[in-house]
């Protein structure tokens, strides 16, 4: 119990809390963006609020377990943030934990985590972070799976094994990566030892192959599915050509010198960067020639959010041979954590950022207040338009809605999907460059001219009311309006 007031104790948790203020401070925190929280947990929550939404009939296969983790937070939205500070104090401390093994020093791993997040935060590859300012399923399974990493260079298997197996529930294609890229620290492990992994291997394998039986494309629809979502919807996560260009050299940078400095010190990481290089240089290839689906179905640039810090902490335990890490005083640890905390508070309490850190105050959120009217005062039987920024106001609806922009795609669902994207927004996802990112920029000017000129068209597609931007005009009086958005029935 001394141990857990100590002084190197104090100073861990007051660095921990304080990293996560700055982490609220530099991204905010949103309760919902971009299909945080899957919507179809609002479904079976409510299923006869949802009977005519056309893409939350069925949970998808990777969203099953961990849903039940999100249903208890359906309109309990104020826990939404205390999870996402739970979770997120949960990376960042396997993330700290993973840095002092492989740097040795409290300050330098420290240091380390910090150089991950946020300073290199946006550079990635794949669009693909540690870290959300959302409570994703992704950032669960991260969370879990820096503690796999440091309980395998541990050479603590059984515990790997079940933050493996729990990685895989939250999020199967971040298990399945994160599983696999670690597996050569096994070879560092006594055999003996290895057996008690085993069983959890199975575990990640078995929930991995159900998933990808569940999700099998027929081969009838693959060439439709594919243009749909690898390279319109996920583009930004597949296609090699849409990363960032300075995020190519950063982790040529990062590979190379992991793989030098794992090599001169005869670190396990070694193999571990070999596999790397094999891997990344294999999908490449693979996108630009023969392009073999189950290799890009991989969605192997979600592994390198590992390769980031393992090479930034190898880096910095090479540096270290050099100069001296700074050594932080409890009583410094204590002062900058205060101030980050408080800064993160005094932001949060500015009018102009209740949409930025939406901690104290989502209930004057506008996206909150129409969706919360919208399900207070309107049948379950309507269908909902909105613009392609806004599906926080369906979400909070609860209600359902003739095309949910952010969501993950079924396969059953692309040419669907492709439609009401084209109508609605005046993008068409089969054509040759069509970009998910244009229908966010410029899908908002047709949606409103559409609303304006053919709510006829609206209303033969079933959609009974739209969301639209304030300065924008449908017949009739708006059934709410608010600083940004207004609320119309479409008519009967």
């Amino acid at each position: 119990m001394s141990s857990f007031f100590s002084s190197r104790s104090l100073r861990f948790w007051a660095l921990l809390v304080g990293t996560y203020a700055v982490l609220l401070v530099v991204l905010g925190f949103r309760v919902y963006e971009d299909a945080a929280i899957p919507p179809w947990v609002l479904a079976e929550h409510c299923p006869s609020c949802f009977q005519k939404d056309r893409f939350l009939q069925e949970m998808p296969a990777e969203r099953r377990l961990v849903s039940f983790f999100y249903a208890p937070l359906i309109d309990r939205w104020e826990w939404v943030f205390l999870v996402h500070a739970g979770v997120s104090m949960i990376l960042l401390a396997g993330l700290w934990r993973l840095a002092y093994l492989l740097i040795g020093s409290e300050g330098g791993a420290w240091i380390g985590v910090w150089l991950i997040l946020p300073v290199l935060y946006y550079h990635h590859w794949g669009s693909n972070e540690l870290y959300y300012p959302q409570l994703q399923p992704s950032l669960i399974a991260k969370a879990l799976g820096a503690w796999l990493w440091a309980f395998l260079l541990e050479k603590k298997p059984f515990q790997a094994g079940v933050f493996a197996l729990l990685t895989s529930a939250a999020q199967p294609s971040v298990g399945i990566l994160t599983w696999g890229f670690s597996l050569p620290l096994l070879l560092y492990i006594p055999r003996q030892r290895i057996l008690s992994y085993l069983p959890f291997s199975f575990g990640v394998l078995a929930h991995t192959l159900y998933v990808l039986k569940s999700n099998a494309v027929p081969e009838t629809l693959r060439p439709l599915w594919e243009k749909v979502f690898i390279e319109f919807r996920m583009g930004m996560h597949f296609n090699p050509s849409q990363f960032r260009k300075s995020s190519h050299f950063l982790f040529a940078a990062l590979w190379a010198i992991g793989l030098y400095v794992s090599y001169k010190q005869k670190h396990p990481l070694l193999s571990v960067f070999v596999l790397y290089g094999i891997g990344i240089a294999a999908y490449v290839i693979n996108f630009y020639t023969l392009r073999w689906s189950p290799l890009i179905y991989s969605q192997l640039p979600r592994s390198t959010v590992w390769l980031k810090p393992l090479g930034v902490f190898m880096a910095l335990s090479w540096a270290g041979k050099w100069i001296r890490l700074p050594v932080l005083s409890t009583s410094t640890a204590v002062a900058g954590s205060f101030l980050m905390i408080w800064s993160a508070f005094r932001l949060s309490r500015r009018i102009d950022q209740r949409d930025y850190i939406q901690v104290f105050h989502l209930e004057k959120s506008e996206s909150y207040q129409l969706g919360s009217w919208i399900r207070q005062n309107l049948p379950d039987t309507i269908v909902l338009a909105v613009p392609p920024t806004e599906e926080a106001v369906l979400f909070y609806a609860q209600r359902s809605g003739y095309l949910w922009f952010n969501a993950v795609l079924r396969h059953e669902d692309p040419l669907l999907y492709a439609q009401r994207v084209r109508q609605l927004y005046g993008k068409d996802p089969l054509k040759k460059d069509t970009k998910w990112e244009e229908v966010q920029t410029e899908g908002v000017e047709h949606y409103e001219k559409l609303c304006r000129e053919r709510p006829d068209s609206l209303r033969a597609w079933g959609i009974t009311h739209a969301v639209v931007p304030r300065g924008a005009c449908m017949r009739g009086a708006p059934l709410w309006k608010g600083e940004r958005l207004a609320l119309y029935a479409v008519g009967e």
